[in-house]
């Protein structure tokens, strides 16, 4: 397989094209050694179809031995095709005759030789720099005399060869095929670290491979040594002054260079405690900066620590494995390097190990590491944190606002620039409040970001994409997830990976996207191996979504139910449930429909109504419509209500049902989730009513104007649409103040009738 070296297999693929067109050319591939002109050069033989390939190397054994080279190229042709003069000549050359042959009648004869070759001819010449010297003169005469013929000359040599010859240089490799070099050995490095390995390698592929072989990440922090600190250092035996000099200076550079100088620092210390402290440090330091591969690797060559340490490489590594590593895992090693440290340490990994446990659907165990923080020695706050946690896990639809958690947080907490953000999240993003969640899920990710610590931005962002897919704000759900997936690849969190990969799955499903079924594949793919089973959930219920929204009922079913969807995570079978159950009625199975509802706690009146039998299911499809919250939820709002007047269709009562189906339509429409959409019109068309037109936008708005319309038809408040035109919300309420009459609509929420094209 050939990685980052697209331009150069163009370049190659041009003369093979040449040659089948008659035009024939020469190309000399030029690097150093272990560049890959080798694998440039199999790579071409492999795509030379149509054209009979003949090849030869420099071998070191044959430098001295004129025309070797020759006597390997050749050997597969004919030479009475040639004039006897020339072909006894040629003989001679290869020795196969005794006699002498002239340099000049020599080159004639080969060129006269491929002249006369039935068939389009492809030569392939590696280490050029290794040819004996008659052998490297007869191609480069033959190679500038080739443009007319049906034969191609392909070279390739070290940069000291210049035989005058149209010449290709080959390079180092970017930092992006590195990655995907190192892949596909199974070693994932994150975008920062490959981009050390390939500066500290000038992407040398052999170099690369030598260095994966024989030495760890960590030797990369030498690429990062500060200019003056050299000295330093070189010193190897203990020397706690020094240790103590080079932590002080690195408080004084940026993050990436202080992680060279706090890992030799901790090499310098002479007690463990202090090895402990600062070889954690480079490794925060590695990790906050985007190099999670060399923040693991940091970790790993810490020295076994004392009593003391723990909880400083504790935290770190399980924030480093939350973002990385097999999630079940985790999740115990958490809770037992829990057992290990003071109740404040203890309770920030327990907080991890909720998050680990909860991804791995290992839901019982999320509540119970929630509840161990609630039964530490500290003060209420954390036990009141606990408590909440362990509430939200479990699915209690209560609990409170996240900016009342945000404040009433333990003081620690709300010194943590992570924290402080996570905990409030974590509690409320499968709560009651979701409009008031995803506000708070903003600021949060805003402020993460701000901060430098993407790594843990990406822990904050599936939840704020889920609060936005659950509020139909999917414009913005969209672009956070393809910004979380894009970050996620490049810091190599491969569980995140996993969820933004699901969540586009899912948004692709909702919209009639074919590409749904791929972002599902990537989701499945990238969250097995570490025990992602959310994501993994996600993924299934995009394509079960996409079946049903087809009427392939008996795939969605499949897809939902059983081992489908409940045993893989219990939190999404649960938001899944009402699809579910439709699922299981369409082809007819009653029975397994209501153990569905039966088994999920959590079944909506959605799925009461699906189930009953008489006009019980009118109340109950009207208390689902009228549900507190159902306002902010527009799609499965939209969902209940083409339910509700499919029902009344079937009931023979089509002037009802029109209501409902009418209301569907329409938010499905505001979403842009064209497969329901249509299926809300067939459905009213059936009762003999009819869509309401989509208002077109009139021609008469500003490109400014048009700008702020689109934002505020998507949901965003003023002060939202002000932050991202650079406009203050009392101009932005300025503008909305003439569209409106322009447009024809007198609210807000009509915006979503209108076409903004």
């Amino acid at each position: 397989m050939i990685y980052g070296r697209e331009a150069e297999r163009r370049r190659i693929g041009s003369l093979l094209a040449d040659v089948r067109a008659g035009r024939g050319g020469a190309l000399m591939l030029r690097g150093d050694l272990g560049m890959g002109k080798t694998a440039l050069l199999r790579d071409a033989m492999s795509a030379a179809t149509g054209l009979t390939v003949l090849s030869c190397a420099g071998v070191p054994a044959e430098t001295e031995l004129s025309f070797s080279g020759l006597h390997q190229l050749l050997t597969p042709l004919q030479l009475d095709t040639l004039p006897e003069e020339q072909a006894t000549v040629l003989r001679r050359a290869l020795g196969r005759e005794s006699g002498t042959a002239p340099d000049l009648v020599v080159r004639s004869a080969v060129l006269e030789l491929l002249r006369r070759a039935a068939e389009p001819l492809l030569l392939v010449v590696d280490d050029v720099q290794l040819l004996d010297t008659a052998s490297a003169q007869v191609l480069a005469f033959v190679a500038r005399r080739v443009s007319g013929l049906p034969v191609g000359v392909l070279l390739a040599a070290d940069p000291a060869v210049d035989l005058a010859l149209p010449e290709l240089s080959i390079g180092g490799l970017p930092a992006d095929a590195v990655r995907e070099f190192l892949a596909a050995q199974g070693v994932l490095f994150d975008a920062a670290t490959s981009a050390l390995l390939t500066e500290a390698t000038d992407g040398n592929p052999l170099a690369i491979a030598q260095f994966m072989k024989h030495r760890s990440p960590c030797d990369l922090v030498d690429t990062l040594i500060p200019v003056g600190w050299h000295r330093a250092l070189a010193t190897t035996g203990p020397d706690d002054d020094l240790a103590k000099q080079l932590e002080d200076g690195a408080g004084h550079r940026g993050i990436p260079e202080t992680i060279p100088l706090l890992r030799h620092a901790a090499r310098l210390s002479s007690s463990p405690s202090e090895q402990q402290r600062r070889g954690a440090l480079a490794a925060q330091r590695a990790w906050k900066s985007g190099y999670v591969t060399l923040a693991r690797a940091l970790l790993e060559e810490l020295p076994p620590p004392d009593e003391d340490a723990v909880p400083i490489a504790a935290g770190l590594r399980g924030l480093v494995e939350l973002g990385t590593g097999d999630q079940s895992s985790i999740h115990h090693r958490l809770l037992r390097d829990a057992d290990r440290t003071a109740p404040e340490q203890a309770a920030e990994l327990l907080f991890m190990a909720v998050g680990a446990a909860f991804q791995a659907n290992e839901i019982d165990g999320a509540i119970a590491a929630a509840q161990r923080v609630a039964e530490l020695d500290l003060d209420p706050a954390y036990r009141r944190c606990g408590r909440l946690l362990a509430k939200a896990v479990s699915g209690d639809g209560d609990g409170p606002e996240p900016w009342h958690v945000f404040d009433s947080a333990p003081d620690a907490v709300r010194r943590s620039g992570a924290y402080r953000w996570i905990i409030p999240m974590a509690i409320s993003w499968i709560g009651p409040h979701p409009v008031l969640a995803r506000e708070f899920g903003m600021t949060a990710y805003a402020d993460l970001i701000a901060n430098g610590m993407q790594a843990i931005g990406m822990l904050v962002l599936p939840w704020l994409v889920d609060l936005e897919f659950r509020l139909g704000r999917w414009p913005e759900a969209r672009s956070h997830a393809e910004d979380g997936l894009r970050v996620a690849t490049d810091l190599g969190l491969q569980p995140k990976v996993a969820d933004f990969q699901a969540q586009l799955a899912l948004l692709a499903a909702v919209q009639g996207d074919d590409q749904a079924r791929e972002h599902a594949a990537h989701a499945l793919e990238t969250a097995e191996p570490v025990r992602n089973r959310w994501a993994a959930a996600q993924a299934i219920r995009a394509l079960g979504l996409r079946d049903l929204a087809r009427g392939d009922y008996e795939s969605a079913a499949e897809r939902l139910s059983g081992t489908g969807m409940l045993h893989r995570h219990q939190h999404v079978a649960s938001q899944a449930a009402a699809d579910t159950v439709e699922a299981q009625l369409r082809t007819g199975d009653r029975e397994q429909a209501s153990q569905t509802a039966e088994t999920l706690a959590r079944a909506s009146y959605r799925c009461q109504a699906l189930l009953a039998e008489d006009d019980h299911a009118d109340k109950l499809f009207q208390l689902a419509l009228h549900t507190p919250g159902m306002e902010s939820l527009p799609f499965e709002r939209a969902r209940t209500a083409l339910l509700h007047g499919q029902w009344l269709r079937r009931q023979r009562r089509p002037a009802q049902a029109s209501t409902p189906l009418r209301l569907a339509g329409e938010l499905f429409d505001s979403l842009k989730a064209t497969p329901w959409a249509d299926r809300a019109r067939a459905e009213l068309r059936a009762c003999g009513g009819r869509a309401a037109a989509r208002r077109e936008a009139a021609p008469a708005l500003t490109a400014q104007e048009l700008e702020v319309a689109r934002l505020a038809a998507t949901g965003l408040s003023n002060r939202e649409i002000g932050a991202r035109l650079l406009l203050s919300p009392r101009t932005v309420g300025y503008h909305l103040h003439k569209i409106f009459p322009k447009l024809g609509i007198v609210a807000r929420a009509q915006l979503r009738e209108v076409t903004l094209a």
